[in-house]
């Protein structure tokens, strides 16, 4: 998925056509968002970039995650046309460019999935410059809000949809942990009160309409550009069966020689 920043009134890294500083955020506007979001062709991101090893989606956790909402996973169809149309309307005719930061040895092909991004872009007359860098360099720089724009990819660990919601969509504090890993500095009121409840409700089906409540607002927002979730890929000789986890961890005892 890709962040953006929705907090700053003035992003540091967003221009005019003629180079200048941006002297507003598009980006908070829900309509350049979306914008952004129709002009991305997934179906051409799974089959060129991650041939097609990878899910066109448009939730942000698996269907192996508590929470997984079919009808949202259902990307929106490609647009450009409609895209054009949002960018006029929010008064960016004309486009503008920003900075797409992004790791180039932390996800399955992360760097050629934002160039490919910067190339659907452009069709909609947003120039986008791609500066990728080693994760080591990434992380400290986008986890401390120095970005306009970065790719994000997260796994839950707890297969339950809270985890990744109160980091990612939650308003960030830095006492709680709330929006640890939220970069775009997403606030969304209503989103942070469902994610409140979904913290101490135990029931599994009022957590699961809950949590699918928040990946409602996160797609029809555009909180997030969600792209796909890839594919994990195993090998093994004949004479090896593994029961294989969707969070792409061995257990030994789930190996069976034969």
């Amino acid at each position: 998925m890709i962040a953006l920043d929705q907090h700053r009134d003035q992003s540091p890294y967003i221009k005019d056509k003629k180079g200048d500083p941006l002297k507003v955020n598009p980006f908070k506007d829900e309509r350049v968002r979306q914008a952004l979001s129709l002009a991305v062709n997934l179906d051409a991101l799974v089959k060129s970039v991650m041939r097609g090893k990878a899910v066109a989606t448009q939730s942000l956790v698996s269907n192996s995650v508590l929470g997984y909402s079919a009808e949202v996973a259902k990307p929106y169809d490609y647009d450009p046309v409609k895209a054009k149309a949002l960018l006029k309307e929010a008064g960016y005719e004309n486009g503008f460019s920003f900075i797409l930061d992004t790791p180039n040895n932390r996800w399955v092909n992360d760097e050629n999935l934002c160039k490919a991004l910067a190339s659907m872009w452009a069709k909609i007359g947003i120039d986008v410059n791609v500066r990728s860098m080693p994760r080591a360099q990434y992380f400290p720089k986008v986890l401390s809000f120095d970005s306009s724009a970065g790719l994000v990819g997260w796994g839950s660990t707890t297969l339950d949809a809270y985890q990744p919601l109160q980091s990612l969509v939650a308003t960030f504090d830095n006492q709680s942990g709330a929006g640890i890993s939220n970069i775009g500095r997403i606030s969304n009121e209503k989103a942070d009160e469902i994610i409140k409840t979904l913290a101490i409700a135990e029931d599994p089906q009022k957590r699961i309409l809950l949590a699918r409540e928040v990946l409602k607002i996160d797609k029809e927002e555009a909180l997030h550009i969600v792209l796909l979730q890839p594919m994990f890929s195993w090998a093994m000789k004949q004479n090896v069966d593994v029961i294989t986890r969707p969070d792409n961890r061995l257990t030994l005892e789930w190996i069976n020689l034969h």
